[in-house]
């Protein structure tokens, strides 16, 4: 690639700084044919923008004094730059904008060839009618496998409606979409963008009236699952461009079975597209068939073991780490158990044929008013007794000391919430480990930033929360730490892939933390579910793990010491 950036820092005699980053382009075409931007910042703003200047100005001197990775700073010549001084001219040229008439070359759209198992995903959802399901393992290349699949619809000037759960995802797929198709507008429909039923709308009435016209090239619409499905949404496709030529690609489409935001599943557009790492929703079987029925079946699955063996993720290291609940928390949990006991027992006579919590919930959902107030109670105390879990005091140091002894160059840590990850990022700070947060409360800016640190080896360890656990593209990254994690096979599966995306001969480390209950809370069968479900997300992920012999030898000796038996539990 080439050197694009542009940066530049101005500094008075008292300090005082102003700091800029992007456009405009001084040339011809620049000035007349582009949309350019440029952000400027102050040293004497707000704390904010005083950090950025800050920020700007120690990047500037990483990369004047060669020091950041991926860029080679190399000296000019003196004699090279006593021709070019000689060669200015000495005057600004005089260019009239209104009368110069300039003929911007676009660049060439970049098309790589598809890897094998691509190809195929394409061709199998290609030879499902474009419609189905592409189950592809995290780090696969989703994202390119969509916009290849697309292609001739978008020649043929078909409406493209990119669906995705959160607004960090959207931008994402803008940027994608704008790498892939240059030239194509975009209109992003989310939070965000609080006029975006005008700019839907508009955009929709030009391009219907400008159909017939081959050199018109009709919308991409970015929208977030929230969005898409507002009756506003729906009615604004619906009755701006019709259906008959409307494409759905859903990003995570696990998402979508819900039942307030499988709403979009009433756009009944002929092409229909879903991808996700883990498309089925096995804790809510009427969300998968409504999945199935929109989509048809998964039509290719390419599966991370797949992938390893093929060479395109990494192989990886699994180290489990042990760390017991003090006798608080294990009363605590113990007392939110009798109490959703409590309230659960008499549902089970009530309901004989219910064969799972899940299950009576969604029923309990789904019933009078006094069902929905007591599933509340119930998903109140579910949710604050699996938090104990997540929150056990002793992971925190044990991380922290995981991150010190290891000292590794790229490593990102799982929290829980806020509160853990900054006490986590204190404790780091204290062993003198290079770190930075992550979390959906900061603004896209600041994570661009801080992403951008972690890439080039600014910061070694990245501490966030659930941000990268669906899609988002991270820099390679060699370690993982989960100190939170959820019964979800999802979530563990999602950002084990987080982990592997390959450069050079890199084998991936991931260390787990797992909770150990005290030894008289695993005499009762509901409080052993805390051991069985930490064993059982231990054994996806050592599955494919390059030392599962070892992995599997210490989770036997650890379940043996506890009457559990592996053998029963389920990794599917």
């Amino acid at each position: 690639g080439v050197f694009h950036e542009k940066i530049g820092i101005f500094e008075d005699s008292e300090g005082n700084r102003v700091a800029f980053t992007g456009s405009p382009n001084e040339t011809v075409g620049g000035l007349v044919s582009n949309f350019e931007s440029i952000d400027v910042f102050r040293s004497w703003g707000d704390g904010t923008e005083s950090e950025r200047v800050s920020l700007k100005a120690e990047d500037f001197e990483q990369l004047w004094r060669d020091r950041t990775r991926g860029l080679r700073v190399i000296p000019f010549p003196e004699a090279a730059r006593e021709k070019l001084v000689q060669m200015a001219p000495t005057n600004m040229p005089d260019i009239d904008l209104d009368e110069a008439e300039v003929e911007v070359p676009r660049p060439p759209i970049r098309r790589y060839r598809p890897r094998p198992y691509q190809a195929s995903a394409i061709e199998a959802w290609h030879q499902a009618g474009y419609k189905g399901i592409l189950s592809m393992a995290t780090g696969t290349g989703k994202t390119y496998v969509a916009l290849r699949a697309i292609e001739d619809l978008v020649d043929k000037r078909w409406l493209i409606l990119i669906v995705v759960p959160s607004l960090a995802l959207a931008e994402q797929w803008s940027r994608s979409v704008s790498e892939y198709y240059h030239g194509q507008q975009i209109v992003e429909c989310h939070s965000g963008r609080v006029d975006w039923p005008d700019a839907l709308k508009d955009t929709l009435r030009f391009y219907r009236l400008t159909r017939k016209d081959a050199k018109a090239k009709p919308p991409i619409i970015i929208a977030t699952l929230q969005t898409a499905s507002k009756r506003e949404f729906m009615e604004a496709i619906h009755d701006r461009w019709g259906l008959k030529n409307l494409c759905i690609v859903i990003d995570e489409v696990h998402r979508a079975g819900s039942d307030v935001q499988s709403r979009i599943f009433h756009l009944q557009a002929p092409a229909r597209l879903g991808l996700s790492a883990t498309p089925k929703r096995e804790w809510d079987p009427e969300g998968w068939e409504k999945m199935l029925e929109y989509f048809g079946n998964v039509v290719y699955e390419y599966t991370i073991e797949e992938a390893i063996r093929d060479g395109y993720l990494s192989e990886y290291e699994y180290h489990i780490h042990f760390v017991n609940m003090s006798e608080d928390e294990a009363q605590k949990y113990s007392e939110l158990s009798r109490s959703i006991r409590k309230r659960i027992v008499p549902l089970l006579d009530r309901f004989p044929e219910v064969d799972s919590l899940a299950r009576l919930m969604r029923i309990l959902e789904r019933s009078n008013e006094q069902d929905r107030r007591l599933a509340q109670a119930i998903s109140r105390l579910l949710i604050t007794r699996a938090n104990i879990v997540k929150l056990v005091d002793d992971k925190i140091q044990k991380a922290v000391d995981i991150l010190a002894e290891e000292q590794f160059g790229s490593c990102i840590v799982y929290c829980h919430d806020k509160d853990q990850l900054s006490i986590v990022a204190r404790k780091a700070e204290e062993r003198g480990i290079r770190s930075g947060v992550y979390h959906s409360g900061l603004d896209p800016d600041t994570r661009r930033l801080i992403l951008k640190d972690f890439e080039r080896g600014d910061i070694n360890v990245l501490i966030a929360i659930r941000c990268f656990d669906e899609g988002i593209d991270i820099p390679r990254t060699e370690a993982a730490v989960f100190i939170a994690s959820s019964k979800s096979l999802r979530q563990f599966v999602q950002r084990r892939g987080r982990v592997l995306r390959p450069y050079e001969d890199k084998i991936a480390r991931i260390h787990d933390i797992l909770v150990v209950p005290p030894s008289g809370m695993l005499e009762d069968k509901v409080e052993r579910r805390i051991l069985q479900t930490e064993l059982r997300r231990a054994l996806v992920f050592s599955r494919n793990a390059r030392n599962k012999t070892d992995i599997d030898i210490q989770l036997q000796v650890v379940a043996s010491k506890y009457g559990i038996d592996l053998s029963e539990m389920s990794v599917e």
